[in-house]
Formats: C-alpha cells, structure tokens, sequence
C-alpha cells in the first residue's frame, strides 16, 4: 500500500511537470514500474527488456578520479546539482512509444529521459559537454558527474565568479538547479560524490553513509546463502565508487563475487548460490569496512593482542592509513617489551614499509610515520617491515596487471620543429627508451635503458629533476594539472604537450578564469586534426589509435622561472 502512494504520487508530479503523458493507445513497449530505494525512494521504469535492444556506449565519467587533480591545487570549493537532472533530456515525439508504462488500467509515455533507460547517462553526459567545454575554456576548474557539479579554485572570490558564471549558463540552457542540494558558498570543506573533501589538510576520505551502506549491503550478502546476482552488482557497484581511497590492490578481492556475475549467463533477479570464495571476500571486505585497528605480537611462546576504534574523523581514509595507525598502535602498546631489540613489523599493505622508510607527501600519513619514528627512537626499537601476501600470487597478479596504456609518443618531425622554436629540451619527463624526446628521460617503470635516470616523474624524490632546464612534459592527458602544479612548485619551464579538447577537464588547468591564457603560457602551436603527429603505442589506446590526429593537439611553452621568455601573441582560445 506504501509503495502503491508513493507511485500514485510520482505520476501525478510526472504529469504535473510534463515529464509523462497519458495516451490512449498502447504503446509499442509497455514496461514495468519497480521502486528504487535508497537514501530516497525512485520510481524507476524497469526497461530490462528493451535494453537488450540498446547498443550501449562506452563512457568516461568525471568521477573523482578525475577531481582529484584539480582538487590538488585549490584552496575552496563548491558544489551543485540538477534538479531531476535526466528530465532535462526530451525524447522525440517518434520514440516516445518506446517507453511507455501502465498504471490503474492507463497507459503513459515518457517524454523525456527515464530513469533506467542504459543509454541514458552517455545521453546526458554527451549533451552537456559543449557547456563543459565552454567553462573550461573560461578556466573555470570543475568536473561534472551526470547531475553533480564540482567546482574549486586558489581563492573563494574565483570560486564564486565561477558559480555565477555557471548559474547563468544554466539559467539561459533552461536547466534548474536542486537548491537544497547545492552548496554554492565556496568551502575550504565540502562532499561530492560520497567523499568528504578537506583542502585545508589536503585529503578527501569516503562518507561515512558510504562505508555504512558498504556494511549494510556486504551483510545482506552474508545472511543469503543464494543471493540474487542484482544484491551481488549493487554491492560490487558500492565497494567499486571507493576505490580510490581503499586502494587498487583490495579491490582483487572482489574477484569471485565479479565471475559469479559474468558466468551465470542469467538474469539479474534470479538467486544463484554462494560458493567459497565468495564467502572469503565477503569477510574480507566485512572485517575492511569495520571501523577498528587490531594488531598481534608474538615474541617466542609469548603471544598477545589488540584492538582499538578509528576515530570518528579517522574512518573511511585510505588503507595506507589505516595500516599506518595500526602499526603505530602496535608499536606503542608493546613498546615496554621491544625497547633496545630488535623487531621485525608483517603488514599486507606494500605502502608502509615505504611511508616509513621516506615518509609521505601527503601530511596525515607522514605525520603518523614521524610518530613511530619518535617512538622507536626513544625506545632504541630497530624495526624491519616485512610485506606479507594475502594471497601466495597476489604480488605477481599486480605486476601482470601494470601495463602502460600511454607509451604513445610524438613524431620525431614536430618534436624537432618545435625544439627550433623553443630550444632543445635536456630531459623527457614522461618517456620510455622508444619514444624519449631528449638525452635524458624519466620513465614509468625502469627499462635498464642507461639513459633513463629516475621513475615517476611526479614521486616528490624527483621534485629536483624538475629545475634542469627546459623540459620536454607530454603526459597522459589527466595528468595536466598535476604536471603544472609540480612545474610551479619547482620554478621550472618546459614544452608541454596536450590534446586540445576543452571539455577535458586538464583543459581549465591553462585557463583564466575569464578565458585568457594562463601568465606562464609564454607561446603556442596547435596542431589541426589529421596531422601525422604520433607515434603508436605498444598496446592500442582509444585516442591514440592512429599516427594521426584525430583531434586538434596544443603544444605551449610553459615558464614559471623567475625570469621568464618574452611571451608571443596567441591566436586561438
């Protein structure tokens, strides 16, 4: 009865807005009605049916992955939402019969975008795109996720002339905004997405909704000895949205659960049964998801063990972080026993022995290693870190899986052009043996090649690496912003090279807010499509498929020194 007022209630604010119309033939497709419930309950138009008939397109979503760059140089934030975002989409008047719905002996028709149409987030992400574009080019620094926007910038006034900016647009685009939803006044703190963003201290950690939801769902699971593979993706789909803060590594605990579903060759609503396996990761990720710190110590036949809560201001961070606390909290409960031995720490984390042997760039996690350091210390502890594998071949599945998508490199005909112009580079941040621009280069993983002097461009050892002269920089594209904010930092200069797409978000990271190039851009060269600028990567990429360009491609001299190059006129935006 619940559900039955709630429906009645949905079409009658569908009809109300227009969004619906009742017809009085029926349409080609009648679809069924079903209830999302989540945070707030959805009246969803099941269209399991004629989605089989869809050709789904693939997607990049601007999710926070791709926020984090931009994040890493701002100082305030704020957010906003579209109001029914989906029904700002019409479908046209030929197609509406294809999504049509009974309810009380009636039919209806959708006349905009449903909610459980497959296409329908690569619909609305592609139509907004030129207004994506439009607010990169402006310099705004932003990402928007179907519905959700994010934008942040060094100030709060940037921030706010940005947000009116992107109020009008939207205004004059006939989108309306869910005001209850947006947090407009720039924020040094703020949510997006599920994550708790902080600028002050420079981190972002998941919600703690998020990590409960994760625990309700992985429960459910538990109690069902034949869940339905649907409880299965929406669980996956859960655990999946927070990888970027648990950390690449545990998600290959997701390995059984993820076969179950490709193998059943069922429907999603049929129950099928658990097996072992999928048993084991469904603990595995109940126990990551407890807010707790455990640790054991075993000295001969002593044995012993503890236990702690994360603080609340603690939970959801990363699994380096937590490790790294329950590493502390070992060595402070047993530091009466270690003190002037020797002692070896076992952690199924590979960043620990790492963080504690250099620290860390990011201040929370290197303010907990100077804390260990100080105790052993005082206490003459002398700690070796062990890693220890959850799994006898997890280490060598890792490295199987680190394969080099972006090897792709410039045509040695532009480059050299482009160093007549410029001058010659002394070092390829970005390179491998094959494609190397310069004398010297920095790879992503050591090749033996004797030119190649260090790994990682961006790891915080090489920050020096950056000050030797003029650079050659053409970096995987969504490393634009990180790119520039480690030239800054190092008062350097270089030839950076990108893919001219303004609706990406590495676009604003050269742009004024107002659509001037940044100061530091001191030349440019834009490259038209078709031009045969590349050279093929090992392994086929999406974009760069072919040696030509399937895109416009800009190539800037970028300087941040003290004394920078007299700058030349720009001719394109």
């Amino acid at each position: 009865m619940r559900e039955t007022e709630f429906v009645d209630g949905e079409i009658e604010s569908l009809l109300r807005t227009g969004a619906i119309e009742q017809v009085q033939c029926k349409p080609d497709v009648v679809s069924p009605l079903s209830v999302a419930i989540g945070k707030k309950r959805r009246l969803i138009l099941d269209l399991s049916w004629f989605n089989s008939f869809v050709v789904k397109e693939s997607i990049k979503y601007e999710d926070m992955t791709k926020a984090i760059d931009i994040l890493s140089n701002a100082d305030f934030l704020a957010t906003f939402d579209f109001k029914s975002g989906y029904h700002h989409i019409s479908i046209h008047p030929g197609y509406q019969k294809f999504f049509g719905f009974s309810w009380r002996e009636r039919f209806y028709v959708f006349k905009v975008l449903p909610f459980g149409f497959t296409s329908a987030p690569f619909i609305f992400t592609k139509v907004f795109k030129p207004l994506l574009a439009r607010w990169r080019k402006w310099g705004i620094n932003m990402c928007l996720y179907l519905d959700d926007g994010l934008v942040c910038g060094k100030s709060g006034h940037e921030v706010s002339r940005a947000i009116e900016v992107i109020k009008e647009d939207l205004n004059r685009a006939g989108v309306t905004l869910a005001l209850d939803k947006c947090y407009l006044e720039p924020s040094p703190v703020g949510q997006w997405l599920g994550f708790e963003i902080d600028l002050r201290a420079k981190k972002s950690s998941v919600s703690k909704d998020r990590v409960r939801k994760a625990v309700r769902q992985l429960e459910g699971l538990r109690s069902l000895r034949c869940p339905s593979l649907r409880e299965r993706c929406r669980c996956m789909g859960t655990i999946n949205s927070m990888w970027l803060v648990i950390g690449q590594e545990s998600m290959l605990h997701l390995r059984a659960i993820n076969n179950k579903i490709i193998h059943a060759n069922a429907p999603l609503d049929w129950h099928v049964r658990k097996d072992e396996d999928e048993e084991h990761e469904i603990e595995y990720w109940i126990n990551r998801m407890k807010e707790g710190l455990g640790a054991v110590i075993a000295m001969g036949e002593f044995r012993d063990s503890t236990a702690a809560n994360i603080p609340p201001s603690m939970q959801g961070e990363s699994s380096a972080f937590r490790e790294m606390l329950a590493a502390k909290l070992a060595i402070q409960t047993w530091q009466h026993l270690l003190r002037n031995k020797k002692a070896e720490l076992r952690t199924d984390n590979q960043s620990v022995a790492t963080i504690l042997d250099k620290g860390s760039s990011k201040p929370a996690l290197h303010r907990i290693c100077y804390e260990i350091l100080h105790i052993l210390s005082r206490n003459k502890i002398r700690l070796a870190v062990k890693w220890v594998p959850r799994e006898h071949n997890l280490e060598a599945d890792l490295a199987n899986r680190r394969l080099d998508f972006d090897d792709w490199g410039i045509n040695h005909m532009v480059a050299n052009a482009l160093q007549a112009r410029w001058g010659a580079p002394l070092l390829d941040l970005f390179a491998t043996p094959h494609n190397k621009k310069a004398p010297l280069f920095i790879g992503k993983e050591w090749s033996g090649d004797d030119n190649q002097i260090a790994r990682d461009a961006l790891a915080p050892d090489n920050i020096p690496l950056w000050t030797r002269g003029l650079l050659w920089i053409v970096p995987p594209p969504n490393m634009i912003h990180a790119v520039l904010h480690r030239l800054e930092q190092a008062k350097g200069r270089g030839i950076v090279g990108m893919p001219y797409w303004p609706s990406h978000n590495a676009f604003s990271a050269l742009k004024e807010l107002g659509r001037n190039w940044i100061y530091q851009v001191r030349d440019g060269v834009l490259f038209p499509t078709g031009t045969k600028l590349f050279t093929l990567p090992s392994i086929p990429a999406q974009a760069f498929r072919s040696e030509f360009a399937s895109f416009p491609f800009l190539f800037a001299l970028v300087d941040f020194s003290d004394n920078p190059t007299t700058r030349r006129q720009i001719h394109f935006q």
